[in-house]
């Protein structure tokens, strides 16, 4: 603890520049080469293991230098210093005292090999290239979770009072919740500063769990730092709990947060006649709203622009934790409007949850039973849920016990004729389900799985669900029953290995139809270091078959084979009512770092064996496939990974071209967890 006298606070911007004699620029020139050459042979995956400390927040000549990011309390109010600080010092007796500082730990090699290479812009470019952002290091997934990482963390300020809340927000691009003084890279970077609109504190008080002059409870600040990081408009978000040494039993809370660039382009090109362009903007006035549009160019059926979707989301209605969203979808066979209000069980906390949803869709279906032929159709589609939850346990490791009840109703107002035998799967419905679920979610953490490096929260725990109710079906009445049970645990030295097993039908006269029983284990290994890439192995093994399914009714094996820019008809060749998938994928995350966009390659191979139902008669086909790829991801963007892939699918129907050619954009994968959801029937899928 560093004790000062204080005479005079400038909290303006500071460059500190260091004095230095330059060297002849052929010394220049050889200290450029020597770093290029080992920064690429030998000293990125050496270094950054390393933690050297930064030159900052130490008394020279009577002044004190703090950087951006620093704690300190003046006398008795904790501040938070935004900008990098001089303070004048004197023999008064004011005291400072740093409280947090965060370049102990970071790696100021780097820098010293920036300036080298900044004296030449070729130079400068292989530099940006080859050597990733210096402040991230790459973790093994911890088995501690996060969540009781946190608990721990926090322990030591049980109960003590919340005097202040302080909201701190760092820039999009340039600073790091590490590295809160690091300046933007290019004139890009500060553009895209000045361009985007942050986040309102008052949004993010909205998502607070804890108010001023309530007790701290550990548990309740180590979940709210994961409900932070988990919205989408936040890279990363940290809690800091800082003691009130003038008044014990009092504490100040600095949350400090770091946005996302809020607008997002992503292009999607199924195939060469049709292209999809989705803007959108995932913080919208800084509210933390989304707002969305998709427009596609079609040159196949002669129509060129065409808006095909609109959405607008908000989440966190004035501070209750319930979403409303609403979208208008118009394809070119199929459409849909609706709207929904929903609230989650977002925390373990959490005790009531619930929603409504009224959806109208409408499509034109190719049908392939009892003959070949297109039908129109249009539905309403009405859903109202509730749940409670009781928690089992102590606070500190606690499972959910969770009761909950809907009602769904699917009316046809346009479909083919039915009667009590025929096209059943267009019957108009009225369901009450009833739903029973004990649940343990918590997260351990790790990075360099779906996100390029950033901090993940990958969820292990525990969940078995049992959903039940009558059926009024439009001829007859019927009862459903659903159980499903599923569970993920991390095994050092093993890797990641989740588990999910389902079955569900529906009785009527003690005889089952619409059944499916469902299987599926995913895998992934730990984190390799190969040269000066990092790489990891994924494996989805995949089993579904329908029991006693109703004509008309399938399932394919196109998204698990990854062919994409089919006709609803050319599913036909890939559909069954059985089905088994294997998919092996190998990522390589190099250290290619170039204004913020990294690459990844991978490559995959697929297998999928397609059939009808035990015991039943029909076509079976085996179906692989196999490739290379990449993906490109900055992830100071709000945009999806966009995707290169070339893949050789061997033995395709109706003479089918084997090499298919992929560039689009998407989502990053998303961990299942094991928080409680609302009763639903399960998808055959």
């Amino acid at each position: 603890m560093q004790i000062l006298p204080i005479q005079e606070i400038t909290t303006g911007s500071f460059s500190l520049d260091r004095v230095r004699v330059n060297p002849p620029r052929k010394i220049i020139f050889i200290r450029v080469l020597l770093v290029c050459l080992l920064s690429i042979v030998i000293l990125p995956e050496i270094l950054l293991a390393q933690n050297v400390d930064k030159n900052c927040n130490t008394t020279i000549n009577d002044t004190l230098f703090l950087c951006a990011g620093t704690l300190v309390q003046i006398d008795s109010r904790n501040i938070y210093i935004r900008f990098d600080t001089l303070i004048a010092l004197n023999t008064t007796t004011s005291d400072i005292h740093i409280l947090r500082d965060p370049y102990q730990h970071t790696i100021s090699f780097y820098d010293s090999l920036r300036t080298v290479a900044s004296k030449n812009a070729f130079v400068l470019g292989l530099y940006n290239i080859l050597v990733p952002n210096s402040r991230e290091t790459a973790t093994e997934v911890q088995t501690s979770n996060k969540t009781e990482a946190g608990i721990n963390r926090y322990n030591t300020y049980k109960g003590l009072k919340i005097k202040r809340i302080e909201i701190e927000q760092i820039d999009v691009f340039g600073p790091t919740l590490s590295n809160p003084g690091r300046k933007p890279e290019s004139w890009m970077a500060r553009t895209g500063n000045k361009l985007h609109m942050t986040t309102r504190e008052s949004v993010i008080m909205a998502n607070l769990l804890f108010r001023e002059g309530d007790l701290i409870d550990p548990v309740e600040l180590a979940e709210n730092a994961q409900l932070l990081r988990a919205l989408p408009y936040f890279e990363d978000a940290i809690i800091e709990v800082v003691p009130d040494r003038k008044t014990p039993g009092e504490a100040d809370i600095f949350v400090i947060t770091k946005d996302l660039f809020s607008f997002g382009l992503d292009i999607g090109i199924p195939n060469i006649l049709i292209w999809d362009l989705d803007v959108y903007n995932q913080n919208f006035l800084g509210r933390g709203h989304r707002i969305s549009t998709n427009v596609r160019i079609n040159a196949k059926n002669g129509v060129l622009f065409k808006a095909s979707k609109i959405g607008y989301r908000i989440d966190n209605i004035r501070g209750t934790f319930v979403n409303a969203e609403a979208n208008i979808v118009t394809e070119d066979r199929s459409g849909s409007y609706g709207f929904k209000l929903f609230r989650d069980f977002f925390s373990s906390g959490t005790q009531v949850a619930g929603g409504l949803e009224l959806y109208h869709q409408y499509e034109e279906k190719t049908l392939f039973s009892p003959n070949f032929r297109d039908e129109k159709l249009q539905l309403n589609q009405q859903v109202l849920w509730l749940g409670q939850a009781l928690r089992i346990g102590n606070r500190y490791n606690a499972t959910n016990l969770v009761f909950a009840a809907a009602l769904q109703n699917n009316l046809y107002s346009k479909r083919p004729y039915v009667d009590a035998d025929s096209n059943q799967l267009f019957h108009n419905s009225s369901q009450v389900l009833a739903g029973l679920i004990l649940s343990k979610n918590a997260y351990y953490t790790g990075n360099y799985i779906y996100q390029f490096g950033r901090t993940e929260d990958i969820p292990y725990g525990y969940q078995i669900a049992v959903n039940f109710g009558p059926d009024a079906y439009e001829y007859s009445n019927r009862f459903y029953t659903s159980v499903s049970a599923g569970l993920a645990k991390f095994m050092t030295g093993f890797g990641y290995l989740s588990g999910r097993a389902t079955w569900d039908g529906y009785w009527n006269k003690k005889q089952l139809s619409q059944g499916h029983l469902g299987i599926t284990i995913g895998y992934f290994s730990p984190l390799q270091n190969k040269f000066f890439n990092k790489v990891r192995h994924f494996v989805t093994l995949k089993y579904v078959t329908g029991l006693r399914r109703l004509d008309g009714e399938s399932i394919n094996v196109v998204n698990e084979l990854g062919i994409g820019g089919l006709d609803s008809d050319d599913t036909l060749h890939f559909s069954g009512n059985q089905k088994i998938t294997a998919n092996v994928t190998s990522m390589v995350y190099t250290p290619v770092y170039y204004y913020g966009f990294k690459l990844a390659w991978f490559t995959f191979a697929n297998l999928a064996w397609v059939g009808p139902e035990p015991g039943q008669q029909g076509d079976k086909h085996l179906y692989s496939g196999f490739g290379i790829g990449c993906f490109l991801r900055n992830e100071n963007l709000v945009i999806k990974t966009i995707k290169l892939r070339a893949g050789f699918y061997p033995g395709l129907p109706d003479n089918k071209p084997g090499f298919m050619f992929e560039f689009t954009g998407v989502t990053s994968l998303q961990f299942l967890d094991f928080r409680p959801k609302r009763p639903q029937t399960i998808n055959y899928e």
